[in-house]
């Protein structure tokens, strides 16, 4: 288990109840990234985390994933918000991510979360020729 999902799922973490059903737990010590779980009914749900940018008051939202079981239950929604809270509260200006052509339900999502496609192009993948799609954020 990597060094940040340990300490996203320290039991010391603060974790926010917004319904008694959704909690997340996160752990940001200092301006350190936060690692997200998503907690539903106590299991866990989903991860997100942040990651500073490479210039310029960027942020950047890594790894969203939820368990097939809590899709379509807010979770993502949540981890989301969390994470641009982080980029908020760590002066960042932007938040950027990367996805994968063809899923267009995360594409949905974060386009419903105000991000919009950037004309950059992103990593490339195994296969040698796609490249990950960029979208960002600003963080008003």
């Amino acid at each position: 288990m990597a060094a940040s999902a340990r300490r996203g799922l320290n039991p010391r973490s603060p974790c926010p109840d917004h319904a008694p059903a959704r909690r997340s737990r996160r752990c940001t010590r200092g301006s350190l990234p936060p690692a997200l779980v998503a907690l539903l009914d106590d299991a866990p749900a989903g991860l997100a985390g942040g990651l500073p940018g490479t210039a310029n008051g960027v942020r950047e939202l890594r790894s969203l994933w939820v368990a097939p079981w809590a899709r379509g239950r807010g979770v993502a929604d949540r981890l989301i918000e969390e994470v641009e809270r982080w980029a908020r509260a760590d002066g960042g200006s932007t938040l950027r991510l990367a996805v994968l052509p063809g899923n267009e339900a995360a594409l949905a999502r974060y386009r419903r979360h105000g991000f919009v496609p950037l004309a950059e192009p992103g990593d490339l993948l195994a296969d040698g020729t796609t490249r990950e799609l960029l979208l960002a954020k600003p963080l008003d």
